[in-house]
């Protein structure tokens, strides 16, 4: 059998539309083949975006398998761009000793890099490290709800999953006993779905398929995703701790799944907001190692870094124009509006759980209605329900508010319109979001830096460092962050909003 990594067996190739030809290893086969990764095909990508660009019906199945194939190859660019680092600073050391330097070696330990050198070999020829990631990043959507993140709000809380998981193997229990303590009734994530669903998958896998010859730890898979469960110790992934590393890698500042995302995306709706260049970003990764906290961190090159701004900007522009377009968010309000109504949540059992998705989820909102229901407000919440997600008769956007940086101007009148709104008793949501063009923090002079990610370049003395970013790159400043806010109301009484919207003009 012809081999895909390594020790990794190839078990059939997959052609992806974005991707190219995708190998695919035999336990990735058996994982993609059972039932709970299938449900992918029935969750859109984008959620309700295809009402406002048609060719937007791509599944988190396709991007799954995106993200994985880009796992693989930010791998390789990783483990080829460390080794160039260490024959840079092999060369400069040589350099030092002959003219007699005695603090050559002491510069470029503070540059932090060195400590990676001596790994490199061992971390990158390991199949069980390579086949971790691609596993992490195959299996991080598992977990989604119908229509990805605008299902979210039908999510039960952790305190309710925390109770119904007491089968869960010891470390997501813990993991879960925490979280329910610190956030108890707040709505749960699908990442801790996914969590509980990569154990289930690869626990039935194995049972199934019990000769394979490449099997992984389901909680090293999850370490990566979630860096606060820890690897298992004696595993190769755990050895190193390289969980935080790849966390970076498949969810952080440079990140895998974005990057298949914004280009998916950009181009099932036909538009160029989402491109950046991709080769260049990935000819710049490499890592670094900080004492502070013992672990591995992700790094970028001087000479990426315009290409990594390009990329953030892309993100910030497919916010604007299309994650929140307004139509788009109007089906997200009557959503909004019709869990109101339904009041209940998705289930926390994980058969169940599963066995929802796009093709049935009307359905599912309208068994066990609360018995306080009115037969008028059952009448209404089946209209809703037609309104969305069979006829495309949605909401209007009657009041928007955009504020850039740290001032919110416009708060104020957002405030009025909705008070006038409830004078006139129109069925009405208000939906907020705020975007960041990168979660990297600024910081005084005098002040250390927080960020995981830095920038590796040559100082004064050409040796090669690790500067903190925001000293070379002004991403993580205030102002560019923008905040939307939005009010929708239901204009089935047109006269009524009509009135709503000139009273409203009158007013402000």
């Amino acid at each position: 059998m012809p081999k895909l990594e390594l020790n990794m067996e190839l078990a059939r190739r997959i052609r992806g539309s974005l991707s190219g030809s995708i190998d695919i290893s035999l336990l990735e086969d058996a994982v993609i083949s059972h039932r709970i990764f299938q449900r992918l095909r029935r969750v859109k990508q984008t959620a309700f975006l295809s009402y406002v660009f048609p060719g937007a019906t791509h599944t988190r199945f396709e991007h799954s398998l995106g993200s994985m194939h880009l796992a693989k190859k930010a791998w390789v660019k990783l483990a080829e761009n460390q080794k160039r680092l260490a024959l840079a600073s092999t060369k400069y050391v040589n350099f030092c000793e002959r003219e007699k330097q005695k603090d050559s070696k002491e510069s470029i330990q503070h540059g932090l890099l060195a400590p990676t050198f001596s790994i490199i070999d061992e971390v990158f020829s390991s199949d069980y490290n390579l086949q971790c990631l691609r596993l992490a990043a195959l299996l991080h959507d598992v977990g989604h709800p119908p229509f990805s993140h605008s299902g979210e709000q039908f999510l039960p809380s952790w305190e309710d999953l925390y109770t119904a998981s007491l089968q869960a193997p010891q470390y997501l229990k813990d993991y879960l006993k925490i979280q329910s303590m610190e956030r108890k009734s707040e709505r749960s994530s699908h990442e801790v779905y996914s969590f509980l669903l990569i154990d289930r998958i690869l626990s039935d896998v194995y049972a199934t398929a019990p000769d394979l010859s490449l099997k992984v730890a389901a909680r090293d898979v999850i370490s990566i995703l979630c860096p606060l469960i820890a690897p298992v110790s004696d595993s190769e992934l755990g050895k190193n701790k390289l969980n935080r590393l790849l966390n970076e890698l498949v969810s952080g500042e440079i990140d895998i799944d974005r990057m298949d995302y914004l280009q998916r995306d950009a181009r099932e709706c036909g538009v160029v907001y989402g491109m950046f260049d991709e080769e260049r970003l990935m000819d710049s990764i490499c890592f670094y190692y900080h004492p502070k906290d013992a672990f591995f961190h992700l790094g970028i090159l001087y000479s990426g870094l315009a290409a990594f701004e390009d990329y953030l900007r892309a993100r910030q522009s497919m916010y604007v124009q299309l994650y929140f377009h307004k139509t788009a968010v109007a089906c997200e309000a009557m959503l909004k509006k019709i869990g109101r109504l339904v009041g209940k949540f998705l289930p926390t059992d994980l058969d169940l759980y599963v066995g929802i998705d796009e093709s049935n989820f009307a359905d599912f909102l309208l068994t066990d209605l609360p018995k306080n229901l009115s037969a008028d407000e059952k009448l209404y919440l089946k209209s809703l329900l037609r309104d969305l997600f069979y006829d495309r008769k949605l909401w209007k956007r009657a009041y928007e508010a955009t504020a850039r940086g740290s001032s919110d101007s416009d708060l104020y009148d957002l405030k009025r319109a909705e008070s006038i709104l409830k004078e006139f008793n129109l069925p009405y949501e208000k939906i907020s979001s705020q975007n960041l063009l990168s979660k990297i923090k600024p910081r005084k002079q005098s002040e250390e830096s927080v960020n995981n990610l830095k920038v590796i370049k040559k100082d004064s003395k050409q040796f090669l460092r690790v500067f903190p970013i925001e000293d070379l790159s002004n991403i993580g400043s205030k102002d560019q962050e923008i905040r939307l806010h939005r009010l929708y109301i239901d204009e089935t009484d047109k006269k009524e909003a009509q009135r709503f919207r000139q009273v409203l003009l009158n007013s402000l």
